[in-house]
C-alpha cells in the first residue's frame, strides 16, 4: 500500500496532462516509493494513452482507460477504485 496516491481523471487533454505529469516527475524526483499516480482516462480520442506510456517509464502510473465516456463525476469516482494510497489526492490535469 502506497502512502500517496496522486489521482487524476482526464478526458481529451493531452497536452495538459503532458504537464502536470512531467511537474510531478520533477516535484517526486527520487521520492516515488511511497506514492502513485492514478489515471483514469474518460475515453479520450486525444493522444493521452501516448503520453501516459511516456511518462510510465519514469513515473509509478496506474492507469485505467474507460470503455466509453462515463461523465466527469463516475470518472472521478472510478480513481476509488483503482487507488491505494493512505491519502488520496485528486487533481484536475
Amino acid at each position: 500500500m502506497k502512502l500517496l496516491s496522486i489521482c487524476i481523471p482526464t478526458y481529451n487533454r493531452c497536452q495538459t496532462l503532458d504537464h502536470l505529469l512531467e511537474s510531478l516527475s520533477v516535484e517526486l524526483g527520487a521520492n516515488k516509493s511511497d506514492v502513485e499516480i492514478c489515471i483514469s482516462d474518460d475515453d479520450s480520442t486525444d493522444d493521452t494513452r501516448k503520453i501516459v506510456e511516456k511518462w510510465g517509464l519514469q513515473l509509478p502510473i496506474i492507469y485505467s482507460l474507460n470503455k466509453k465516456n462515463m461523465g466527469a463525476d463516475r470518472n472521478v469516482l472510478k480513481l476509488l477504485t483503482i487507488s491505494s494510497g493512505t491519502f488520496f489526492w485528486l487533481s484536475g490535469d
